[in-house]
């Protein structure tokens, strides 16, 4: 007997109760945000007081560069992925390899 395959990528029943899960969706993005700003600022505090000013300094420019190319770690595909209404296994594995490595998916995907 055969056993009937789900289709795992179907988002018929996210469509249920959409309004409480985006309230539910902003408030953890909100808090997470908040937490962030929390921690990023304790952190630069502390290093502050422990590192020799030369030292902070370079930890003040990594971090600058770290911070700007994170603003393109994905390029947009992963808003992408969430706007498709039905997304296949190839997308949802070059979406996957490409948040894991963090880089685009088309730059680590193989040749064919």
């Amino acid at each position: 007997a055969q056993i009937p395959q789900q289709d795992y990528f179907s988002t018929l029943h996210l469509k249920a109760d959409l309004k409480g899960r985006f309230v539910r969706g902003s408030a953890m993005t909100a808090v997470g945000q908040v937490a962030r700003f929390i921690i990023q600022t304790c952190a630069t505090v502390i290093l502050a007081r422990l590192l020799t000013p030369r030292d902070y300094g370079l930890v003040t420019m990594v971090t600058a560069v770290t911070g700007f190319i994170m603003i393109f770690k994905d390029l947009g595909l992963s808003t992408a992925t969430i706007q498709k209404e039905q997304t296949n296994r190839y997308q949802f594995h070059c979406h996957a390899r490409g948040c894991c490595l963090g880089t685009h998916p088309c730059m680590v995907q193989p040749r064919t």
